[in-house]
This record gives C-alpha cells, sequence and structure tokens, in this order.
C-alpha cells in the first residue's frame, strides 16, 4: 500500500511537490480500497482492506495506519473492523462538521456485492496512536421508493441508442436487459442492499452529508443523504444511465454539485460525469461522457481546492 502526498499553491505559497511512499512492506495478501484523511491535530490516518481475496474470502478485514505529524513513517498496521466470517470491504474515513471520525464500509452477504451491507462506525477519540475509540456502530439502510424505478427507466431510456443492446430483445428471444433493471428497481429486496462506498463524503455548506454510493446490482450510482448530522439518511434519486458505478462529488462555486463516475465492464472505458442543482436531492442529468479511461478497473476521485 502507497501513500501519495501532492500539493498544489497559487502566489508566495511553498512551490508544488509529490511525494510517494510505502505505507507497510509489500506483503503476499490482497490489499485494496484504500482512504486516507488529515485528523484535526495534522496526523494522516489511512485504512484499506486485506486478506486472502474480496467477497469471496471469509478473512478480509479492515485495517489502518497512522502517519504522525512531522513523523517520516506510517505506524504498525492495526484492525479498524471486522465483521466475523464475512469479508469487510470498501472503506471510506470521513471527518464531520463536529469533528468526529466515521467509518463507512460494507459487510458482503453471501458472497455477492449486490448483497452487501453497508455499515459504520463513528469515533471523538481517534488522535492517539492505534485504531480509533469506535463508541457507536450501526447499519446505514436505505430505502429507494417509486422514485428509483422511473428515474433509471427514464435514463435507460435516453441511453438506448448510444450503449448497444441495451434495449434490444434480440428478435423476441429475450426481455431487453434495460427492461430486466427496471423491473427488479421495483423488487424492494433488491434496491434496498447492495449499496457500496468507495469515495469520500461531502458536507454542503447547509451541513447536509452527502455520501457517494453505488450498486453491482443496478451498475448506477445514488447519494445517501443526511440533514441531522447523520442521526438519519434517505436516498437521493439515482443518476441515470447504465454501466456506472463509485461516483465522486464535488460542489462547484456556483452550488452545483458535479458527480465524476467510472463506465464498467469492458464497453468504453470512459469517465462519466453528471451533474446535480438541487444539492443531490433530485434530478440529477444522465451521466454523459468526458474523457477515456485506460484501464477498466480505474476509480477517479475529485478534490475541489480552496480556489474553487
Amino acid at each position: 500500500m502507497t501513500s501519495v502526498a501532492l500539493l498544489t499553491s497559487a502566489g508566495a505559497a511553498p512551490e508544488p511537490f509529490l511525494t510517494s511512499e510505502l505505507i507497510f512492506p509489500l506483503q503476499e495478501q490482497h490489499c485494496h480500497s484504500s482512504s486516507v484523511i488529515e485528523c484535526p491535530n495534522g496526523d494522516l490516518l489511512c485504512c484499506w482492506f486485506q486478506g486472502s481475496g474480496e467477497r469471496e474470502s471469509a478473512d478480509v478485514v479492515v485495517r489502518g495506519a497512522r502517519l504522525k505529524k512531522g513523523a517520516a513513517a506510517w505506524s504498525e498496521p492495526f484492525p479498524m473492523a471486522d465483521t466475523p466470517n464475512y469479508p469487510d470491504c470498501n472503506p471510506v474515513l470521513f471527518v464531520d462538521g463536529h469533528q468526529e471520525l466515521w467509518m463507512f464500509w460494507i459487510a458482503v452477504m453471501s458472497e455477492r456485492w449486490e448483497d452487501s451491507l453497508l455499515r459504520f462506525r463513528k469515533a471523538k477519540d481517534y488522535q492517539n496512536d492505534g485504531a480509533p475509540a469506535w463508541y457507536w456502530q450501526d447499519d446505514l439502510l436505505l430505502k429507494p421508493g417509486k422514485e428509483f424505478a422511473d428515474t433509471l427507466e427514464k435514463g435507460y431510456k435516453s441511453l438506448c441508442g448510444a450503449v448497444p443492446g441495451l434495449c434490444t430483445d434480440f428478435g423476441g428471444h429475450t426481455t431487453p436487459p434495460a427492461a430486466q433493471l427496471v423491473n427488479a428497481a421495483r423488487d424492494l429486496s433488491k434496491t434496498q442492499r447492495g449499496w457500496m462506498t468507495r469515495t469520500h463524503p461531502l458536507t454542503l455548506p447547509s451541513g447536509r452529508i452527502l455520501l457517494p454510493l453505488y450498486s453491482d446490482g443496478f451498475y448506477v450510482g445514488l447519494m445517501a443523504l443526511s440533514d441531522d448530522q447523520g442521526q438519519s439518511w434517505r436516498p437521493s434519486a439515482p443518476i441515470p444511465g447504465a454501466l456506472q458505478n463509485q461516483p465522486t462529488i464535488v460542489r462547484k462555486r456556483n452550488g452545483d454539485l458535479v458527480a465524476y463516475l467510472r463506465e464498467e465492464g469492458d464497453y468504453r472505458k470512459r469517465v462519466l460525469r453528471s451533474v446535480s442543482t438541487d444539492s443531490a436531492r433530485r434530478g440529477p442529468s444522465p451521466s454523459t461522457p468526458i474523457f477515456p479511461i485506460r484501464t477498466r478497473v480505474s476509480r477517479s476521485s475529485a478534490l475541489a481546492t480552496d480556489a474553487g
């Protein structure tokens, strides 16, 4: 696992620089899906999942490490989460407006991404050596309504001509993939599970927290929204489109929210973009391509600088 630090500045600020370093020595286990935040005291806290595989490996756990402010080396890794007998994957760290640390992640049920359980932990004491002192843990449950299927159907119709086979019944021999997905989107047992994390949440000036999520069952992204500091959550409308996942989101100066998504599978391997003008509550635009990427396994991550 490697950490990379990049600083770009303007005016009389220090010159930009780029550094990279190993968080721990190379080892045989699979390590993936890292997340890093800067703590209020200037420490860096990183986490990732690690084990003999991914969704099919029950020994997968979330581990973390800390780089003390001014230190030259990362700490020894420490445990961050372990759901016994289930793989723990895709951790994401976040410091909220009250300076509390959150960690969102998934426990994979039945060895299927589509059955993943979205979980979170919270800590007030997390700036000392070792793992955070978690004081609260729960599952984050979402209940997309009828709007979910309706929005998907509208989005798929707009892409019928752009995505080969999406709306084709192949001479009447099968139901078009778009129709199959819309039918599945009306099944509560499918829409209320399988939502996964991958990128950092965003806090809006209003205090609203947006947690980007995606589904490997529907290949679509949406946001979990909270207007009460995470006491309760509800789903946004889905980002209309197809073959998309792992949204990352930034806020523009005019208040628009821009999500960048990875295009899934072996189709065109592009980064997609969608815009919301209502704080992600509903009505995001259909995703549109912005540029190609070189590998189908790449995730994008976007940050807005202080300079805008």
